[in-house]
């Protein structure tokens, strides 16, 4: 289009594309020790009930737009791979972990997100104190101090998306820490 904000996207765009998510960057060294080259190294995870599928997979194509990379398990996992081994050391190497609130994931039943939304909060702990990880979004009408949400989750500030329809100040939030992500660990420059 030929503005310098759109040209500087690209340019980003294009060099995370050769240099992060290809092979020309040797490793970083991601949150979890002992990872190997990780082509996820860096992603936003989103994480959500499989009734929010639509829901975060807005989410997911809102941030992919801004040039953020994106692991979303539907897209990024293949058959007969072991998923779970994949999503933990996605959880382990990402910028930042999205846990996608809503009713759904106020259920009794025993879930696969749940094992997520613990993984990161592990791996939160390894974080400097004054290093943003988990972005808490809520895409109906669910309340911070609701029991069945993790406590950790409950103290951090909500973005309320409803429906997974985004705000620009989200879309800025997780631009920041995405760049901050890859500045830190692999040198990029924003």
């Amino acid at each position: 289009s030929g503005d310098a904000q759109h040209f500087i996207d690209e340019l980003y765009r294009r060099w995370t594309a050769q240099n992060i998510c290809g092979t020309a960057v040797p490793a970083v060294e991601a949150r979890s020790s002992g990872s190997n080259t990780n082509p996820d190294e860096g992603a936003v995870f989103l994480s959500y009930a499989s009734e929010d599928r639509h829901q975060a997979h807005r989410l997911k194509e809102t941030l992919e737009a801004e040039h953020i990379e994106v692991f979303f398990d539907k897209d990024d996992l293949k058959a007969g791979e072991d998923f779970e081994t994949r999503i933990r050391k996605c959880i382990g190497s990402c910028s930042v972990f999205v846990p996608v609130i809503s009713k759904n994931t106020l259920t009794g039943r025993r879930r696969f997100f749940r094992i997520e939304w613990n993984e990161a909060i592990g791996e939160d702990l390894k974080s400097s104190p004054v290093q943003t990880f988990i972005v808490p979004v809520v895409i109906d009408d669910t309340e911070p101090g609701e029991p069945a949400v993790p406590e950790k989750l409950r103290k951090l500030h909500w973005h309320h998306l409803p429906g997974g329809q985004t705000s620009q100040e989200f879309v800025n939030r997780i631009k920041q820490l995405y760049r901050q992500y890859q500045k830190l660990y692999a040198g990029a420059v924003q």
